[in-house]
C-alpha cells in the first residue's frame, strides 16, 4: 500500500511539473514570439534605421556637399576667373586698342587737318603736312594724299610726297603746273583791276587782291616765291581794261 501511494504521488508530482513547465513554456513562447517580435524588431526598424537615414545621411548630403559646391566652387569661378580675364578681355584690351590707334595720331590732329586744308595760307598747309608726316595712320595718309594731288602750291605737294614715301606708300610726284595755278586767274585779276578807279597804283591793286581773293594771292605767292612781286606787277600792268 505504501509503495502504491508513493508511486501515485510521484506520478501526480510529475504531471504537475509537466503542467507547470508546459505553462511556462507557453507563456514564454507567446511573450517572446509575439511581444518582442512586434516591439523589438518593428520599433528599431522604424526608429533606428529611418531616423539616421533621414537625419544623418540626408543632412550631410544637403549641407556638407551642397554648401561647398555652391560656395567654394561658384565663388572662385565667378571671382578669380573674372578677375583674371578682366585685364585680358574687354576693359584693358579695349583701352589698349584705343590707345594704339590714338597714339598713331597727333593729339591736335583735327587742328592740323584743318590747317592742311586751309586754302588761304600755303605756309600753314606746309607746316601741317610736315607735322602730320610724323604720325603714320590711315587718316594722316588720306590727308597727305589729298595735298599731294590737289594742292595749288608745288612746295606743299613735294612735302606731302616725301612724307608718303617715308611711310612706304607707292606714290608719284605730279609735274609742276604750267600756266594758271588757279583756274580763271586772269579773269579774277581783270575784274579786281576794273573795280578800282582809273589811275590806281599797283599797291592798291595788290591790297584789294589780298582782301577779295586771298586764296589766289596766297597760292601765287607760294608758287612764285621770291618772284611773286615782280610777276604780279607785270601781270597787273598787262591787264587790259576797257
Amino acid at each position: 500500500m505504501d509503495k502504491r501511494k508513493e508511486t501515485e504521488r510521484g506520478q501526480a508530482r510529475a504531471k504537475g511539473n509537466g503542467n507547470v513547465r508546459g505553462g511556462a513554456r507557453g507563456v514564454a513562447k507567446e511573450s517572446f514570439k509575439a511581444a518582442p517580435r512586434g516591439a523589438v524588431k518593428a520599433a528599431p526598424k522604424g526608429a533606428v534605421k529611418a531616423a539616421p537615414r533621414g537625419a544623418v545621411k540626408a543632412d550631410p548630403k544637403g549641407a556638407v556637399k551642397a554648401a561647398p559646391k555652391g560656395a567654394v566652387k561658384a565663388a572662385p569661378k565667378g571671382a578669380f576667373n573674372s578677375a583674371a580675364k578682366t585685364p585680358v578681355n574687354s576693359p584693358v584690351k579695349s583701352a589698349a586698342k584705343g590707345s594704339v590707334k590714338e597714339s598713331a595720331l597727333p593729339p591736335d590732329y583735327e587742328q592740323l587737318k584743318a590747317a592742311a586744308n586751309r586754302t588761304s595760307s600755303w605756309r600753314e598747309r606746309l607746316q601741317a603736312v610736315e607735322q602730320l608726316g610724323q604720325w603714320k595712320s590711315e587718316q594722316v595718309i588720306d590727308v597727305l594724299k589729298y595735298r599731294l594731288s590737289s594742292d595749288s602750291v608745288f612746295q606743299v605737294q613735294e612735302a606731302a610726297f616725301r612724307k608718303l614715301q617715308a611711310f612706304g606708300e607707292p606714290v608719284q610726284l605730279p609735274p609742276k603746273k604750267k600756266g594758271e595755278v588757279i583756274k580763271g586767274t586772269a579773269k579774277i585779276l581783270t575784274r579786281i583791276k576794273k573795280s578800282l578807279p582809273e589811275g590806281h597804283s599797283f599797291e592798291e591793286f595788290k591790297l584789294k587782291l589780298s582782301k577779295m581773293r586771298l586764296d589766289v594771292y596766297d597760292a601765287y605767292e607760294g608758287e612764285k616765291g621770291a618772284d611773286f612781286e615782280q610777276w604780279l606787277e607785270q601781270t597787273w600792268s598787262s591787264l587790259a581794261v576797257k
